[in-house]
């Protein structure tokens, strides 16, 4: 009967305790199910496989493809986020080193003179001290502290890495936009050129036919027009091209390759097929509101180290080795030195800190 307090003491210093409040997902403010009826369709596909669709199988289109691959490699933004998730992780590793006991050794030496009226022996001389040692430093998380520090700064990398992710994937999205606006542009000034050319030559038979007596005036001014009309939208067309490059080229970090491979118009074809009727769920996924919940996760972490300050922590510190007056008896027998300071630290007044 007496061993079991023990026990309980070595059971709980052994394995501390955890003052994190219990996390309790948010409910979210969407539908649990797809709606139902005529509008919407048979529900196919799953979350799952629609999750994990890569950006290269999505787009089918190889100069997008391309172009996507030069501006995750040039893009600023995305090499500051790798670098920010990179910073994090050894955040991380600090915290975590926390948790193990830290070694140290170390070795010195010193001289010095001491006069007749300080010496113990009255009388003046030079003392030499000479030691090597090993030490080892060790906190008994009893509650928890050090593993909700850890905790929190494993949620802060995690929510980081979700970070980097988001802007991979707003990466993605905006070179594709810029693309398929440019593509499209073209197709457009392609059509426009030729409606111009028809116009032209449609004016020109009517302007022939005024000329005989076989047309009017008001024909020749509404082919005219018409050929007005087309001039414009080649200008628009052409400038909107001109825009949709410079963004394209903005986001890639570089001019736009002249290698490009050929791809077909700029329809639904060149996009890979998407299931309907996809459960809400899948939102969990999005890497944005995964950073949030991991942040979210972090300060409940922190909530537990909070509440743990409030309690006793408790330091174990020893340290061995040799010592002499001389050099060359460091290592001799009878030298060995050692000592253990346990420290237990109670916070009674700390004017609000904690």
């Amino acid at each position: 009967m007496r061993l079991k307090p023990l026990t309980l003491a070595v059971a709980l210093v052994l394995g501390g305790c955890s003052l994190i409040p219990d996390y309790e997902r948010p409910e979210a403010p969407i539908a649990a199910a797809w709606p139902q009826g005529a509008a919407y369709g048979t529900v196919q596909g799953s979350g799952s496989s629609a999750a994990e669709l890569s950006w290269q199988a999505f787009f089918r289109d190889p100069a997008l493809r391309q172009l996507i691959g030069v501006a995750l490699d040039n893009n600023r933004d995305l090499r500051q986020a790798a670098l920010n998730v990179e910073a994090y992780r050894a955040l991380h590793r600090i915290q975590r080193s926390e948790l193990f006991p830290t070694i140290d050794a170390g070795a010195g030496g010193q001289r010095q003179r001491l006069p007749a009226d300080l010496s113990p022996t009255g009388e003046s001389g030079i003392q030499s001290q000479y030691e090597a040692s090993l030490g080892v430093a060790y906190e008994l998380d009893v509650f928890g502290r050090i593993r909700s520090l850890s905790r929190a700064a494993l949620e802060e990398y995690l929510a980081t890495a979700e970070a980097q992710r988001s802007v991979h994937i707003a990466l993605v999205g905006d070179v594709a936009t810029a693309y398929f606006g440019w593509r499209s542009n073209q197709t457009q000034l392609e059509l426009t050129e030729a409606t111009l050319e028809s116009y032209r030559k449609s004016l020109a038979l009517i302007t022939s036919s005024a000329e005989v007596g076989t047309a009017s005036e008001l024909d020749v001014r509404q082919a005219r027009t018409l050929v007005d009309q087309a001039r414009t939208q080649k200008a628009l067309f052409t400038r909107l091209i001109a825009e949709d490059g410079n963004a394209l080229r903005l986001l890639l970090g570089s001019d736009i390759p002249t290698d490009l491979p050929e791809s077909g118009k700029p329809d639904m074809a060149l996009l890979a097929e998407f299931p309907a009727g996809l459960p809400a769920d899948l939102l969990l996924r999005r890497p944005d509101i995964r950073a949030a919940e991991h942040r979210l996760l972090a300060t409940n972490a922190n909530i537990g180290a909070a509440r743990a300050a409030f309690f006793p922590s408790i330091s174990l510190t020893g340290a061995a080795g040799t010592a002499s007056s001389e050099l060359d008896g460091l290592f001799e027998g009878g030298s060995g030195l050692w000592s253990f300071a346990p420290r237990i630290n109670i916070p009674l007044f700390t004017a609000g800190r904690l």
